[in-house]
């Protein structure tokens, strides 16, 4: 039953992507839709593993069991908002229950009480299901980004973006005109954000997917 439910449930998700047009970002309308645009990190965002950056990233952990199969036990995504952008305009992606279809970027096996410190350290500081015993088995860390560049197919749910004009520290730090790196790329961010009018929203259930080559 539960394989047929999932079944049923990919078919329903691949005929829903069939029947939906690609549409530019400026002709959206209000509702469902399907887009193809360019990834545009909004900010300083680094993938856990790689510390590389990125717009987006996902991580599993599994451990081993027998006969070399893996089970899940964690899994972590980023919350934060990026841009996507075709020729005719800017639209900002609200990624939380985001369901990507992104190729593995990095992976590596380790054991479970000798892991390097990136791993280790990322385990002190998340909540996850691995006990002392899992920790005598060996683990695998794979890490999924989707970088700055990067064209993709988006299915969600478009609303008109809601204008907020707040003043913060950082804003009246931009106001000095200091060139400090920092404040030169958060009042780029600011002035790209202007032109946002589109906001995405993934709902459960909603896709993105990588454009074929």
């Amino acid at each position: 039953p539960v394989l047929i439910a999932g079944g049923v449930r990919a078919l329903r998700l691949q005929r829903l992507i069939e029947n939906t047009p690609t549409v530019k970002v400026r002709s959206m309308a209000m509702g469902l839709v399907e887009v193809k645009g360019r990834v545009e990190a909004r900010s300083g965002t680094n993938a856990p593993f790689s510390g590389k950056p990125c717009a987006y990233w996902e991580v599993e952990i599994d451990i081993q069991g027998r006969r070399n199969s893996w089970t899940t036990v964690h899994r972590n995504r980023s919350g934060s908002p990026f841009y996507l952008a075709d020729e005719t305009g800017l639209a900002m992606v609200y990624p939380q229950g985001l369901q990507a279809r992104l190729p593995i970027t990095d992976s590596e096996t380790c054991a479970g009480l000798n892991l390097p410190d990136v791993y280790a350290d990322y385990l002190r500081e998340h909540r996850t299901r691995l006990g002392l015993f899992s920790r005598l088995s060996v683990l695998r860390f794979r890490e999924r980004r989707l970088d700055e560049g990067s064209v993709v197919y988006l299915l969600g749910t478009a609303q008109p973006r809601a204008r907020v004009t707040a003043v913060n520290d950082e804003e009246a730090f931009l106001a000095t005109g200091t060139d400090d790196p920092a404040a030169v790329a958060l009042r780029a961010n600011r002035v790209r954000g202007e032109h946002v009018s589109t906001s995405l929203c993934p709902s459960p259930g909603r896709t993105f997917t990588p454009s074929s080559p």
